[in-house]
Order: C-alpha cells, then sequence, then structure tokens
C-alpha cells in the first residue's frame, strides 16, 4: 500500500513546481516558480507571467535546456505510473512481491537520481541559468517527492528480499 501511496504522490509532483523563489523589492515583491518540464511563472507586483523557461534562453541553450528538463520529467513519470501500476497489482493480488522486488528497487533508485540528474544537469550545462535549492530558492513538492516515492519503492522491495530470505532459511 505504502508503494502505492508513493507512485501517486511522485505522479502527482509532475505537475507541481520544482522550485520557489520569493523575493521583497520595495515597492513590488517578486516571486517566481519553475517546474522540472519548463513551465515558468512570474508574479512582479501583481504583474503574472507565464512562459517556457527555454524561450527565454538565447537559442544556442534552448536544446540542452530541453534535454535537461525533460529526460529526468520522463524518467519520473514513466518510473512513477510503472511502480502505480505494480503496486496496485500487488494491492489486488494479481502479483507476488516476489516477481516484482527488483522492479521496485529499479525503480526507486530511478526516482531518488532524476531530481539529483536534474540539478546538477542544469548547472552544468546551462550556461550561468542557475538554478540550485539555496538560501533564497525553495525545493518545491516536485523536488521532494521523488526522493520519499524512490525511498517506499527501495524499502518495499529490499524489505522484501530480506523477508522472503528468511522465511526461505526456516
Amino acid at each position: 500500500m505504502l508503494i502505492l501511496v508513493g507512485g501517486i504522490l511522485v505522479i502527482i509532483s509532475i505537475f507541481t513546481p520544482v522550485i520557489h523563489g520569493p523575493y521583497s523589492a520595495p515597492p513590488f515583491g517578486y516571486e517566481y516558480y519553475n517546474w522540472m518540464w519548463g513551465l515558468w511563472y512570474n508574479n512582479y507586483g501583481g504583474i503574472i507571467e507565464f512562459a517556457f523557461e527555454a524561450y527565454l534562453a538565447p537559442i544556442h541553450v534552448l536544446i540542452t535546456i530541453y534535454i535537461i528538463r525533460l529526460i529526468p520529467t520522463i524518467l519520473i513519470l514513466l518510473s512513477s505510473i510503472l511502480l502505480t501500476i505494480i503496486a496496485n497489482r500487488l494491492r489486488v493480488g494479481r502479483k507476488y512481491i516476489k516477481d516484482v522486488e527488483n522492479k521496485l528497487i529499479g525503480y526507486g533508485v530511478i526516482l531518488i537520481l532524476a531530481p539529483i540528474i536534474f540539478v546538477l544537469g542544469y548547472n552544468l550545462y546551462s550556461e550561468g541559468y542557475d538554478i540550485f535549492i539555496t538560501y533564497i530558492e525553495y525545493p518545491g513538492f516536485a523536488f521532494i517527492a521523488p526522493f520519499i516515492g524512490g525511498a517506499l519503492a527501495l524499502v518495499g522491495g529490499i524489505f522484501s528480499k530480506y523477508r522472503i530470505s528468511e522465511e526461505e532459511k526456516d
């Protein structure tokens, strides 16, 4: 059941911002939200704009930004959907955990590595368009949820390996 909850949380996280940056600059406040797949929301003193961040970058950075943003997003989306399908089949009784424990561990590792790949790739290859979780920018649910979902999948897969191997010894 926890694996199913983790998979659903990660699917929901795709639609939430990965970074939130609030600034207080008189006379207007400024804040922005940045989604992993490229959506950008600005609110500058009541002036609101939505854009895809790659359109804000120079043309030579455009393809790199799309690749860096889309690969982790696709990894997270596919892993979370497959994790949810497996967890639902386990819940209904169509599958046994012994048959899918390696898949659970694999999807858990992918879910944990994808946000790290996103942050590292974006900081290394975006030529001055750095984002990172700093004292000014706060991690959003889209950054935290893959770690939670991946950890739940890892715990489920590792626990079943350990528990089943202990039962086989008896």
